[in-house]
């Protein structure tokens, strides 16, 4: 089939995942796809919008690209679909023209070098977006709400405070949040989707569990939905996806394929997260605050905070794989984390019983600087957990909580390098 023959669409998704800002793929042999992912306020934004009536600086940003896609496509004969959440823009630009200007063509950049742009552009968007938002005197931390879930803990508004406290990301899961917003939007259910590349099969008895949506919890459908889209740079790992609300559809995956879910989150944590951290920030602790990366929601605490981390997504598999309370389980996880044993730190007994529990759901977890090893540390060992940092799939690097290893210089040195980037 020649070129001309071949027809191609182009979607829109005005959502919150930045992270896959250009994505091309084909449908079979007569068309292809090109899926224009633009970062979106998503609920958090539209919440803020209509409490506070302050434009969300998302959503103009998706204006400004999504009419620039379409006039492209226009051009070029293609077939425009903004149908998802598109209808939602309608905002009045009042603010600097040229922050706006800026900002869509770094978006609209990423059309041509989705890897290009997550390397060098993200950070020009993120740029334009604070001076629009400090030019209308607003709290760019505060306001530009697909960066961080802070935000809806601690705005005045949001009077949710027994999540506010600790801003701990899993507990936006938990029954009265869903309930929340269900009663908010007043449609449908709520969708969290486990999306995971390796081990699927593993994963599909824990969402085909009937305990998932007894009692209190009938209004949250859990579904295992493996993604088809992949990050331009992400190497595979664990992804965990929060969708709300949808409204009921016969047959979830089908429903994801037609019109993608409009509010969703990602909590993602990978070398490739770990590597971008130094162009894109990580604010605050974690304690009260979220990090974040701008091109997602991606939650990555400094690497002191690595642990709890790790320890939340510990408790979240295991609340799922197993029937215990999550209390009780969360409290176990917390003493194989912190417990001392004959002087030594536990963390043997917690990379024997734990991090195998996480690899059976195809996430590979590492401690480079700091594992404790049961034999003597030897310079290969050194070398193999740093090639872990630099391969694997999932990684947390607990700084100051684990002995045994050398410093991240040292291990730098080992391959020639001043450094690890992450």
């Amino acid at each position: 089939m020649s070129d001309k023959e071949r027809t191609t669409f182009v979607k829109y998704y005005a959502g919150t995942s930045g992270s896959k800002l250009a994505h091309l793929r084909s449908e079979g042999e007569s068309s292809a796809v090109l899926s224009v992912w633009i970062d979106g306020a998503g609920a958090a934004g539209e919440f803020l919008d209509d409490n506070i009536h302050t434009p969300g600086v998302a959503h103009l940003l998706e204006h400004i690209c999504a009419s620039r896609i379409a006039s492209i496509a226009e051009k070029n004969g293609w077939l425009f679909d903004a149908s998802t959440n598109f209808s939602a823009v309608k905002y009045q630009v009042q603010s600097p023209k040229m922050d706006f200007e800026k900002a869509s063509q770094c978006l609209f950049d990423a059309l041509s070098s989705p890897k290009k742009f997550l390397s060098k552009r993200a950070t020009e968007i993120e740029r334009a977006a604070n001076e629009l938002l400090r030019a209308k005197n607003l709290d760019p931390a505060r306001m530009f709400m697909d960066r961080t879930l802070h935000a809806i803990y601690n705005h005045p508004t949001f009077q949710y405070n027994n999540v506010g406290a600790e801003a701990d990301i899993l507990s936006i899961t938990n029954k009265d949040i869903l309930r929340f917003w269900s009663s908010k939007y007043r449609e449908g259910s709520f969708v969290i989707a486990l999306s995971i590349d390796r081990a699927r099969e593993d994963l599909e008895h824990v969402f085909a569990s009937p305990s998932m949506n007894k009692g209190k919890n009938a209004d949250m459908s859990l579904v295992f939905r493996p993604t088809d889209i992949r990050w331009p740079t992400r190497r595979d790992g664990v992804l965990f996806q929060l969708a709300y609300p949808v409204s009921q559809p016969s047959n979830i995956e089908d429903y994801c394929k037609k019109q993608f879910i409009q509010h969703f989150m990602y909590i993602v944590i990978d070398e490739e997260v770990r590597r971008r951290t130094r162009n894109y920030g990580i604010i605050r602790n974690w304690q009260g605050h979220t990090g974040y990366l701008r091109d997602s929601y991606n939650f990555v605490a400094r690497s002191h905070d690595a642990g709890k981390i790790l320890e939340r997504v510990c408790y979240s598999l295991e609340r799922m794989a197993r029937t215990g309370t999550p209390a009780a389980l969360r409290a176990r996880v917390k003493s194989e984390v912190n417990r001392p044993c004959n002087g030594v730190s536990s963390n043997l007994t917690f990379h024997q019983e734990i991090l195998p529990q996480l690899s059976r759901y195809g996430a590979f977890v590492t401690d480079c600087e700091k594992v404790t090893f049961s034999k003597t540390v030897t310079k290969e060992d050194v070398k193999r957990e740093a090639q872990n940092i630099l391969e694997g799939p999932l990684v947390f690097c607990a700084e100051g909580t684990l002995k045994g290893l050398p410093s991240r210089r040292q291990v730098a040195g080992i391959f020639g390098r001043k450094s690890l980037s992450f």
